[in-house]
């Protein structure tokens, strides 16, 4: 009688053990598909339009501005037909604002800081060579350095050609800010991150003008725990 009983015991401790095991592996199962699911949120939010912008410059894209912009998504050729004033940003060119005027069919004016000049910047011609292909009816260009564009607004006034830019860089900095939520809340892993966001994460690391823009508007130090996650 005492060894059935000492069997039974041994059988029911198997059985909650088993249990406890089922139930463990479940969890561990649940936890995968909502982690899987948060990160397929994540990746789809990072094609958003809202960010296009943002990393098409980061990723030394030519990006225009124009009226009517709303009207074409920004995924899609500027129409050669265009011939309104337009403001361009490239994360190369070589001074912080200036523009392009044309005079006549073939002559053309420039302007860096309100003065005029027979010619554009010499680091910046290869960029207006491009946009005047790309934009031949075009009268009229402003172009904005990265560093410009993302200045303190409280230097200067900041207008709604560049508006069209920043909120897009905003877009970008407030999906990184919610990446470094779900990295320290162990929502989805390092490894993750890696596999899916590390090629741009770095192109922002890298652009002095985009971390002076968290420095003033982010918390800075949210973006330097990420970067130490990521390998050299």
């Amino acid at each position: 009688m005492g060894g059935l009983t000492s069997f039974l015991q041994v059988g029911g401790f198997l059985i909650a053990i088993l249990t406890i095991y089922r139930a463990l592996s479940e969890f561990g199962k649940t936890n995968l598909l909502q982690r899987a699911k948060k990160l397929e949120e994540l990746i789809d939010k990072f094609k958003d339009k809202k960010l296009y912008v943002a990393k098409r410059v980061l990723d030394d894209f030519l990006v225009v501005y124009y009226e009517g912009v709303e009207s074409v998504p920004p995924d899609t050729p500027v129409p050669r037909s265009l011939s309104k004033p337009v403001t361009i940003v490239h994360s190369k060119l070589s001074t912080p604002e200036w523009q392009m005027l044309r005079k006549g069919k073939r002559s053309w004016s420039f302007k860096r800081d309100g003065l005029k000049s027979q010619t554009p910047p010499r680091a910046d011609r290869r960029i207006v060579g491009v946009v005047r292909a790309t934009l031949p009816k075009v009268d009229e260009f402003t172009f904005i350095s990265l560093p410009y564009l993302l200045r303190n607004h409280k230097t200067s006034v900041i207008a709604d050609s560049e508006v069209y830019f920043r909120d897009s860089f905003d877009e970008l900095l407030d999906f990184y800010s919610l990446l470094i939520y779900y990295l320290r809340n162990e929502i989805i892993t390092i490894r993750e991150v890696k596999a899916h966001f590390q090629f741009h994460l770095m192109s922002v690391k890298e652009c002095g003008a985009l971390m002076e823009y968290i420095r003033i508007y982010y918390e800075e130090t949210d973006f330097e725990w990420l970067f130490k996650q990521l390998p050299e």
